[in-house]
This record gives structure tokens, C-alpha cells and sequence, in this order.
């Protein structure tokens, strides 16, 4: 899954902007003013969104990105500045619950980690085994939990590592993405081999096993649905679906199924709620992405978005409506990268922002979700 969803972001670049719903797009559009930087940032709330978003000179095969750029996207699109621009490499991979804290990573030359302060734009720097291969903020937020490889064995034990760089490990193998509980107290991950169907529920002061439940199939997490159930993407004949796990009730249900043959449908990545109905993010051929609406009977079927162009991202949903991130094209210009509302019961869009040409989104995360490693 992970290769999927890297797939999808990376071909999800590009946009031109327009007026919102179906009506014709300008050939010429006015340019939005520039973010805002500031000293006080503003503190984020329920709607907000974290954006890491890339600026570089346009190519035939996307963006040949020079620097990367923070951004706080305030629910109507304002945008403001957080910190200093990267050099090109770094990847946005967690946002605190309390939109406190951003972490980015790269791994050239050396593996190092960034933590930013989105309230004042301070930044710390540490430097990381090369042996890591995921990083996400310790869920109680004093300092990281890592992934490792070590040795040919390929085991992957989660080791904390403390803001004074003591490390403990955890837990000898995940062989998963790992999902820190809303209260911090638990981690959520798949067991410790690829044949297990279960998902395990661990301290996530010394690792232990608090909780074992059984799944169909091999399951790993994806983010929290609600307070107490997890969403989840389970793997059978080369394809995953969607189902939920209930953390306090110890059971699982499928949420979505394929139906065969469906040649466009390689999979199912997320899903959110609108309007009384559940739309999928599915995986179509060569790393292609779509929104999808399950209907009762479990069909998915392709939902059209105004003016969108490759690949359509499903960021969140709030109040019956989509947060979608998309490229779309101006009557045959360069195409843009965008960050919209869309109502899929009326099939409108909302803009809330439109890059420059030379500028893409390399990554939207939404306030208050955390998300598991290697996401």
C-alpha cells in the first residue's frame, strides 16, 4: 500500500485554477497574492491543513522541485508560511494531534529528521541511525518512534527514541505501519509476520501486547475512524479493501469489497464519509487514483470531479463535503496543483488554493489526524 499511496501523491502534482463548481474556466486567471509569513503564526484548528508544497521549474514529467515550502491552510484557503524553504528531499511525514509539531525526514546524505514548531517556526535538527527506514512523533510527545531494519533477518523492531537521544526498544518486530492511539497511551499495528491476520493493540510505554484481533486477512492500519475504531486495508489476491476495527469491541467489519472483473479497480487506499455516503480512494492502473462512491449493493463506481485532471486525492471530509487534492488544467495551459472543497451530492467544487505554475503539493495533512508510519 505504501507504494500506492507514494505513487498516487507523486503523479497528483499539477494544477490550473478557476471559478468553483462546473462553470467554464478563465484561459487566464488572476494569480492568488503570496502567503502570508509571519512571527505569530496563527494556531490551527478543526479544518486547517498542513501542506508541504513544492516549488521548482515545470517538466515534462512534473515538477523538478528546487526547494520545499511548510504551509498553514486556514479552512477558506489563506495560506501562511511556517519556517524557512527546504532543499529538495525532504518529505512531511507527521503533524501532532494539537497542530503543535510537523516532523520531515530525508535520507541523503544521511538520514535526518526536522522538527518544527508550527507556532513560532523554530526548528530542530538530528541526525538518525541510516538503519531507520520509518519516523513518526512518540505519541506522548517526547521525541520520536522509529522503525528499523537490522541485519539480513529483515526484522523491523520500533525502538522510542527520547528527546535527549536515549533509545528503548519496543518490540523485536512490527512488519507494519504503526498507529499511535488518540490518548497516546497504545500503538496500533499489524502483527509480528507478514502471515498473521490479526491487529495487535501495544503499550506504547514498553511495547507489550495489550489487545490481539483476529482479521479476515492481512490488515495494517491507515488512521483513526472515530474514537474507537481504525481504519484499516487488508490484502487478499493482490489487492486490499477497506474494513474497520473496533478497538473496545475486539471485532472487525468490511467496510469495502471488489467486485470482478474490474480492471480499474486495484484497490481501495481510504475512505470518508459524506453526506450520508462513503467514497473510496481506489488505486486504477499505473499508479493512477480515484474517487470512488460505494453504493449499498458494494459496487464502487468512478465519481466525476469538475475540471480535474489525473489523479484525484481524498484529504478529509467535513460537513458533507470532500477535501480533495487534484491537478486541473486551464484550457490546455500547464496544469496546476490545487487543494478544494467538493460537495458530491451537487458535484460543485470550492477552490481553496491554487498554485503557481512552478509550485505542487507534495503532501496535505489534516489537523488533528495522525497517520502511521511509512504513510
Amino acid at each position: 500500500m505504501k507504494a500506492l499511496i507514494a505513487a498516487t501523491a507523486a503523479l497528483a502534482s499539477l494544477v490550473a485554477p478557476g471559478p468553483a463548481g462546473s462553470a467554464p474556466v478563465p484561459t487566464d486567471p488572476p494569480a492568488r497574492p503570496a502567503p502570508a509569513t509571519r512571527a505569530d503564526l496563527p494556531a490551527p484548528g478543526e479544518g486547517w491543513y498542513l501542506a508541504a508544497v513544492e516549488q521548482g521549474r515545470p517538466g515534462r514529467e512534473g515538477l523538478r522541485g528546487e526547494r520545499l515550502r511548510l504551509e498553514l491552510v486556514a479552512p477558506d484557503g489563506d495560506r501562511t508560511r511556517v519556517g524557512r524553504a527546504l532543499r529538495p528531499g525532504w518529505r512531511l511525514v507527521d503533524w501532532s494531534a494539537d497542530g503543535s509539531t510537523a516532523l520531515l525526514t530525508v535520507d541523503q546524505p544521511h538520514r535526518v529528521v526536522l522538527r518544527v514548531d508550527v507556532t513560532t517556526g523554530d526548528v530542530t535538527r538530528s541526525r538518525l541511525p541510516d538503519r531507520v527506514a520509518e519516523v513518526i512523533l512518540a505519541p506522548d510527545g517526547d521525541g520520536l518512534l522509529t522503525v528499523d531494519y537490522e541485519g539480513r533477518d529483515t526484522r523491523a523492531p520500533l525502538k522510542r527514541v527520547s528527546a535527549d537521544g536515549a533509545v528503548t526498544r519496543l518490540t523485536p518486530d512490527v512488519d507494519g505501519p504503526v498507529l499511535p492511539t488518540p490518548d497516546g497511551t497504545g500503538l496500533v499495528t499489524h502483527g509480528p509476520s507478514w502471515r498473521q491476520r490479526a491487529i495487535r493493540l501495544l503499550s506504547s510505554a514498553d511495547g507489550s501486547v495489550q489487545t490481539v484481533i483476529p482479521t479476515p486477512r492481512r490488515c495494517t492500519p491507515v488512521r483513526w475512524w472515530d474514537d474507537h475504531r481504525v481504519l484499516v486495508t487488508c490484502l487478499a489476491h493482490g489487492a486490499t479493501t477497506l474494513g474497520l476495527v473496533d478497538m473496545h469491541a475486539a471485532t472487525y467489519t468490511r467496510l469495502t469489497a471488489r467486485r470482478h472483473p474490474q480492471r480499474s479497480d486495484l484497490g481501495h487506499l481510504d475512505a470518508r464519509r459524506a453526506d450520508g455516503r462513503l467514497y473510496v480512494q481506489v488505486a486504477g492502473p499505473c499508479g493512477y487514483a480515484y474517487l470512488g462512491r460505494r453504493h449499498p449493493n458494494g459496487r464502487i463506481t468512478h465519481v466525476e470531479v469538475p475540471h480535474a485532471v489525473g489523479n484525484v486525492l481524498l484529504v478529509d471530509a467535513h460537513d458533507g463535503r470532500l477535501t480533495l487534492q487534484h491537478a486541473i488544467n486551464c484550457d490546455g495551459a500547464a496544469p496546476r496543483s490545487a487543494l478544494a472543497s467538493f460537495d458530491p451530492s451537487t458535484g460543485k467544487e470550492r477552490r481553496l488554493v491554487v498554485l503557481p505554475r512552478d509550485r505542487a503539493f507534495a503532501a496535505v495533512l489534516p489537523y488533528g489526524e495522525r497517520r502511521p508510519t511509512g504513510y
